[in-house]
């Protein structure tokens, strides 16, 4: 319920997210033709569910926009991150230093997963 109350900032396609990183994703994700699903539940292992930031069904590549810095988040971040090194999953972790170079640091990182998309060198726009 907590997530629900926090997701307050609109994205270009309507889509309502909790931050402006995360906002800065759904917008690029959008501007390059990528459906994605955000925040839904997933389950990984076991009894283990997540809710990664977006899915790319498409592509099966989870993006993960890691937002805070405080002691109780990074342990929870770990664990999500060692449940999807160990189920295989593709993951792009997306940091709040990496929004000045969001566009070509997606554009790389979906690349590797047979995603190609000119560079178009803009950051994050509020």
């Amino acid at each position: 319920m907590q997530v629900e109350l926090n997701k307050t900032i609109e994205a270009r396609d309507g889509t309502v997210v909790q931050s402006e990183g995360e906002r800065c994703i759904a917008d690029w994700l959008m501007a390059h033709g990528l459906t994605y699903r955000y925040d839904t539940k997933y389950r990984i292992i076991g009894e283990f569910q997540i809710r990664p930031d977006f899915y790319l069904p498409e592509l099966d590549v989870y993006i993960e926009y890691w937002g805070l810095d405080t002691p109780r988040y990074k342990m929870s971040m770990y664990k999500k991150q060692m449940l999807y090194q160990q189920q295989g999953k593709r993951l792009i972790s997306v940091f709040p230093a990496d929004l000045p170079r969001l566009e070509a640091l997606l554009a790389a990182k979906l690349k590797l997963f047979g995603f190609a998309v000119s560079i178009d060198e803009r950051t994050c726009l509020p």
